[in-house]
């Protein structure tokens, strides 16, 4: 069986979901892409900011991706989890490519719960059903415990990266 495509897509404002994507990417030799926005999002009042914003179903202006979706078989979609939703600057990726996307999976990063109305969001968006969906706490990224999901998630996934998994 030839070897799937992959790119892992990710938006991460503190770097959580920024070292879950490259640990999945590292498992599956894949090529990624992170989501860059137009403004930062440093300190309290952007996040409270960034939860509202959420809640709101609002979208933020993000920079010009690399990688056209349609050149991959898969492509594994990470967001952090705010207040319960997708991250604004991934809703605006999503919405922008969803007609591009082919076979999706979504990841993703969160305080401690969230994660099943955040992939229900994206579902929705992409109006395509996740071929797996891997969630893990920023405590447990933080104390370096996240494998066990990644090598779960990538089980899951079921394809061929082109080196052995």
């Amino acid at each position: 069986m030839p070897a799937a495509k992959i790119l892992v897509v990710y938006y991460s404002r503190t770097g959580n979901t920024r070292r879950l994507a490259e640990a999945i990417a590292r498992q599956l030799h894949c090529d990624v892409e992170e989501i860059r926005e137009t403004r930062e999002r440093f300190g309290v009042i952007e996040f409270i900011k960034s939860c509202f914003e959420a809640l709101r179903g609002h979208h933020a202006p993000i920079e010009t991706v690399q990688h056209d979706p349609r050149s991959y078989d898969l492509i594994i979609i990470g967001t952090p989890v705010w207040a319960a939703s997708v991250s604004t600057p991934m809703r605006s990726y999503l919405a922008s490519h969803k007609a591009s996307l082919p076979d999706v999976a979504f990841f993703c990063t969160m305080g401690q719960q969230g994660s099943k109305s955040a992939f229900a969001d994206m579902q929705k968006i992409v109006g395509t059903p996740p071929r797996a969906c891997c969630a893990v706490t920023a405590s447990e990224v933080a104390a370096g415990a996240m494998q066990p999901y990644v090598t779960r998630f990538v089980a899951d996934l079921g394809v061929n990266s082109g080196k052995e998994i």
